[in-house]
């Protein structure tokens, strides 16, 4: 009943408010249109924002260590600066520290197995006799990539790389080319791509190695510190 006669009312006379905005539609349709705009640029910023500063630190969060050694030269983890390994076994030679484990970054040249379009991605290889990743997908998969010219593929890579996720559910093999080494999609994860990056694989140290040659693993892009309880 109540509801009835309100719209009885409104029926009869229209509020103020929208009768002050419909009195000149044009006007009104011409002021909606820029704020709708200014909401869009809004938005996103605000995505722009996430992928910048949320894409360039995510890699970090997931690290699993107490300390980290990086190049003093370093800028930021993706500027391609690297250590002597020597450096970790100093570092695990001193007291309270429990395990320095080498990280390695490095980027190749993804080829589309479909239309064999190159893509830059970026490799993250470590032992996989330690957890240096804090990745549960991963953590899970870690035999996987310990076998010879295998790689776990991020779900969440960019279109160009093609139907990775896709074609690995549906069983069917996937092989391609990385640094001029063939190699196999073994697994998938979940991780998320950045602006910087079209997608990550990752490989164990070994693997690394092949891709990149003999002294690659003597070159350590991070040093991941596990410490003794109470250090």
């Amino acid at each position: 009943m109540l509801l009835k006669t309100l719209l009885k009312k409104f029926s009869k006379e229209p509020p103020l408010g929208w009768a002050q905005l419909s009195h000149q539609k044009v006007r009104m349709i011409v002021a909606l249109s820029g704020i709708a705009f200014a909401d869009i640029l809004i938005f996103m910023q605000l995505g722009f924002y996430n992928s910048v500063f949320g894409g360039v630190t995510r890699l970090h969060e997931h690290l699993n260590g107490d300390l980290y050694l990086v190049s003093s030269r370093a800028k930021f983890l993706d500027d391609g600066q690297t250590f002597s390994r020597r450096h970790l076994y100093q570092a695990a030679a001193v007291e309270g520290v429990d395990s320095a484990s080498p990280f390695y970054y490095s980027h190749a040249g993804w080829i589309n197995p479909w239309n064999k379009k190159v893509t830059n991605v970026a490799i993250l290889a470590f032992n996989p006799a330690h957890l240096v990743l804090n990745l549960p997908d991963v953590n899970r998969q870690l035999e996987q990539i310990k076998l010879p010219d295998k790689v776990l593929v991020d779900r969440q890579v960019r279109p160009d790389l093609g139907p990775i996720a896709e074609t690995f559910d549906r069983g069917e093999p996937i092989t391609t080319e990385i640094s001029g080494r063939r190699v196999s999609v073994s697994g998938m994860f979940t991780f998320g791509s950045t602006l910087f990056v079209e997608g990550y694989l990752i490989t164990s140290d070994w693997n690394y190695l092949r891709l990149y040659g003999k002294d690659s693993i003597d070159n350590v892009t991070v040093g991941v510190l596990k410490v003794e309880t109470g250090v």
